[in-house]
C-alpha cells in the first residue's frame, strides 16, 4: 500500500510541466521521491504529533541544559569574582598594614625605658626617643619630625652651613689677597671646623640605624672633636710665632701629634661605649688645655698687653671659656638633671654644648681673623727670630716688648 502510494505520488510530481530544464525536472523528481520514501516521514497526524512533541522535548531538553549551563557559567564568575575581591581586599588590608607599621615604626617616639640598652645615654631625658630603625632611609626621614636628637641635629647642621659660607665668602674675598701659608691656616681651621660640625650631625641623626652604626658614627663624632681642637690650633700659633719658626713647628708638630693620639682613642672599640664618656671628654679637655703652654709662652715673650693688642688673646680666652663650659654642662647634664622629663626636647644639656662648640668656634674664627689682620701691618725683625729661639732654652729679657717693628711692606 505505502509504496503503491509512493509511486503515484512520484508519478503525480513527475507529470506536473516544470518551466526548468530536463535535467533540473529530473532531480527534483528525485529529490521529491527520496523525501517520500523517508523511513521517518509520518503517514498521518498521531505520527506528525508524536514527533513534534519529540522536537519539543528535545527542544525543551536543550534550553534547560543551556540555563543550566548558563547558571553554572555565571555561578562559577561570580565565585571567581568573589575569590579575586577577597583576595584584592586582603592584599589591600595587608598593604595598610605595612603601611601603618611603616609609618608607626618612623614617626613613633618612645620614653627611655622601651629603647636598647645601647641607646641609653641620659635617664633624665625620659621621653622622644627613636628606636633601632635598621634604615638609612628612615633616620634621615626623622629629621622632618620633632624627637629629642632634633636640636642636636640641627644646631651642628646649621653651624656647618654657616662655616661653609663663610669659607667661601673668605675664600673669593680676604683670602685671596694673602699668601699661600694664610690661606692654608685659614682652610685648615675651616676644614676642621666643617668635619667636625658634619660628623656631630650624623652621628645624632644616624646612630639609632643600629649597634654597629652606632659604633661606627660615633668614632666619627669624636674624630671630628679630635680634628676641630687641633685644626684650631693652626692659625693660632701660625700668626703669635709668625715671627720664631722653631716655636712654630713645636707647638704645631705638639698639636698635631695629640690631636692623632685622641683620634686613636677615639677610633678605638677598646674605648667605645658610654662607660668611657666622661674619659673621652676629659681627654678632649687635655688635648684643649695644652693650649695653654703656647699661650704661656707668647705672654712671656711679649707681655700680657701685647698678646691681647696683637694676637686677640682676650678672644681666644672666650673661645676657651665657650667651650670648658660646654663641655662642663654635657657632663654634669645640667639642666635635665634636676628637671627630668622637662628638658626632653629642646636646651638639654647636649643641644646647649652644641650651641656653645658652635660659639666657640665663630670665637675663634674672628679671633685668628684679627691676628691675621695685625700681622699683615707688621714684619718681623732678627731680634724677635733671636728671642724666640732664646726663650726656649734659656729665657728672654722681659723688656724688650717691642714686639713687632712697623714696616709698610706685607
Amino acid at each position: 500500500m505505502r509504496e503503491t502510494r509512493s509511486s503515484a505520488a512520484a508519478a503525480a510530481v513527475a507529470a506536473v510541466p516544470s518551466p526548468v530544464a530536463p535535467s533540473a525536472a529530473a532531480a527534483t523528481t528525485s529529490s521529491a521521491s527520496a523525501l517520500l520514501t523517508h523511513p521517518h516521514l509520518p503517514h498521518n497526524m498521531h505520527d506528525a504529533n508524536e514527533m513534534m512533541h519529540a522536537g519539543a522535548t528535545l527542544l525543551h531538553d536543550a534550553a534547560v541544559e543551556s540555563v543550566e549551563a548558563v547558571k553554572h557559567a555565571t555561578a562559577h564568575a561570580i565565585d571567581a569574582m568573589a575569590t579575586a575581591s577577597k583576595t584584592a581586599t586582603d592584599r589591600a588590608h595587608h598593604l595598610v598594614e605595612r603601611v601603618e607599621e611603616t609609618v608607626h615604626n618612623i614617626f613613633a617616639l618612645y620614653s627611655f625605658h622601651h629603647i636598647p640598652d645601647w641607646l641609653r645615654d641620659n635617664d633624665f631625658i625620659i621621653g622622644g626617643y627613636r628606636t633601632q630603625m635598621n634604615s638609612f632611609r628612615a633616620c634621615f626621614n626623622s629629621m622632618f619630625y620633632l624627637h629629642n636628637e632634633t636640636g642636636n641635629i640641627y644646631s651642628h647642621l646649621i653651624g656647618f652651613t654657616i662655616f661653609l659660607v663663610a669659607a667661601c665668602c673668605a675664600g673669593y674675598g680676604y683670602l685671596s689677597q694673602h699668601d699661600f701659608a694664610d690661606q692654608a691656616v685659614f682652610w685648615i681651621f675651616f676644614v676642621a671646623a666643617m668635619i667636625c660640625l658634619m660628623m656631630s650631625t650624623l652621628f645624632h641623626l644616624l646612630f639609632c640605624h643600629s649597634p654597629r652604626m652606632y659604633g661606627v658614627f660615633s668614632r666619627l663624632d669624636y674624630t671630628g672633636i679630635a680634628i676641630l681642637i687641633a685644626g684650631s690650633f693652626y692659625p693660632f700659633v701660625y700668626y703669635c710665632f709668625y715671627c720664631h719658626e722653631t716655636s712654630r713647628v713645636i707647638y704645631l708638630s705638639m698639636i698635631t701629634i695629640l690631636g692623632v693620639a685622641c683620634a686613636y682613642v677615639a677610633c678605638s672599640p677598646k674605648y667605645d661605649g658610654v662607660a668611657f664618656r666622661t674619659t673621652r671628654m676629659l681627654l678632649f679637655l687635655g688635648m684643649g688645655a695644652s693650649g695653654l703652654l703656647p699661650v704661656a709662652h707668647y705672654t712671656y715673650l711679649y707681655g700680657l698687653a701685647a698678646a691681647v693688642n696683637t694676637s686677640s688673646l682676650d678672644v681666644l680666652g672666650i673661645m676657651a671659656l665657650l667651650y670648658v663650659s660646654g663641655a662642663v654642662i654635657y657632663v654634669t647634664r645640667v639642666p635635665e638633671r634636676f628637671f627630668p622629663g622637662k628638658f626632653d626636647y629642646w636646651l638639654h644639656s647636649h643641644q646647649v654644648f652644641h650651641i656653645l662648640v658652635v660659639a666657640a668656634a665663630l670665637t675663634h674664627y674672628y679671633g685668628v681673623y684679627t691676628a691675621m689682620q695685625h700681622r699683615k701691618e707688621f714684619q718681623c725683625s732678627v731680634e724677635q727670630s733671636i728671642l724666640g729661639l732664646s726663650s726656649l732654652v734659656g729665657g728672654a729679657d722681659q723688656n724688650t716688648s717691642s714686639v713687632f717693628v712697623p714696616s709698610s711692606e706685607f
